[in-house]
């Protein structure tokens, strides 16, 4: 090999090397602690009107201040406002901060057209549990 391909072959791997060095690294993926999972679980209940379940996904404070039957009552308003029922509910964001968590919820209705409903939950963890913040103008005028 010839001086100058071999000073070439040591440039090309000497910037490779640090081409290499120079990169990010990948992004990790937050750890999903639960709060997901607690937004999903709130919304399917509202979709298949299972107000029990929507309760109980509920965290303390909005359980106190909002029965199971004053829950079936908005959530039925909400529906309303939805515009369609029986839906599928993910969390495609949720920005976790410590015990609290904002989901960032989407709704995609069944059948033949898909339709989609974008919401955003506040969850809070207690005792280890994620509970639904009930948002004051959930199910309201």
């Amino acid at each position: 090999m010839s001086r100058t391909a071999t000073r070439a072959a040591r440039v090309t791997l000497l910037a490779v090397a640090l081409l290499a060095g120079c990169r990010r690294p990948p992004e990790e993926r937050p750890i999903d602690t639960g709060a997901r999972d607690a937004a999903r679980v709130f919304f399917e209940a509202i979709g298949r009107r299972d107000w029990g379940t929507a309760h109980a996904a509920l965290n303390g404070d909005s359980r106190r201040t909002c029965s199971r039957d004053e829950l079936a009552r908005r959530g039925e308003v909400y529906l309303k406002r939805v515009g369609f029922d029986a839906f599928t509910a993910r969390a495609p964001v949720c920005e976790e901060r410590g015990d609290e968590a904002t989901a960032h919820m989407v709704l995609t209705g069944a059948g033949h057209a898909r339709r989609e409903y974008k919401d955003a939950v506040i969850v809070r963890r207690r005792d280890g549990k994620w509970g639904v913040v009930l948002p004051v103008r959930f199910g309201g005028t």
